[in-house]
């Protein structure tokens, strides 16, 4: 929680941090897979795969859990890229809506030579937008109400709102690390009586 206290010409204005939780709906996950011989482990380094032949295993072992080679493009701008790797590799970039196939993609850690690099969850908007900064309006009034308590004040009314998650609110996480609730931050300045 954020709290500060001003004085201005005796007036008190007390500042606090809002919150409310919120649940985010998955609109797609987004998958980066890296084909790549550099990256391809042998004891003899002599039966390393060339890039094609890696490309082709991995599409193999992609139609055999049921993905078609079409569902795979070429990344037009890899989130996690080695430069060393420009000329011996591939991105490709995976788009589902659906947790279980991002699951199933996911297991192909086991493949010599490919892995998922990266990957993003894209979320929907918020659908009640109104309802969320209800709630975290109400949040910083009892935030505020605390504080002025102790100040032997009461709080008055709303003076500046500052929304510091409106941006953030739809914005992609990595899959790995998405959460389904979210959290919503207003800044709030209060008068006090």
């Amino acid at each position: 929680m954020m709290l500060s206290a001003t004085l201005f010409a005796q007036e008190t204005v007390i500042e606090v941090q809002g919150t409310a939780e919120y649940q985010r709906e998955v609109e797609r996950y987004q998958a980066e897979i890296t084909v790549s011989p550099l990256n391809y482990y042998s004891y003899d380094q002599q039966d390393k795969p060339s890039l094609d032949e890696l490309t082709e295993q991995f599409f193999e072992r992609m139609k055999g859990i049921g993905f078609d080679r079409s569902r795979f493009k070429p990344a037009e701008k890899p989130k996690y890229y080695s430069s060393a790797q420009e000329e011996e590799s591939i991105i490709l970039q995976f788009d589902t809506s659906s947790e279980a196939e991002l699951s199933k993609l996911v297991n192909i850690k086991r493949l010599n030579g490919i892995y998922v690099s990266g990957g993003q969850t894209y979320y929907k908007p918020l659908t009640n937008p109104e309802k969320i900064i209800a709630a975290a309006l109400k949040d910083a009034r009892e935030n505020a109400a605390a504080i002025a308590k102790v100040l032997g004040k009461d709080v008055g009314d709303v003076v500046l709102v500052t929304d510091q998650s409106r941006l953030y609110a739809g914005q992609p996480d990595a899959f790995y690390a998405g959460e389904e609730t979210g959290k919503y931050y207003l800044l709030v300045k209060f008068a006090t009586k």
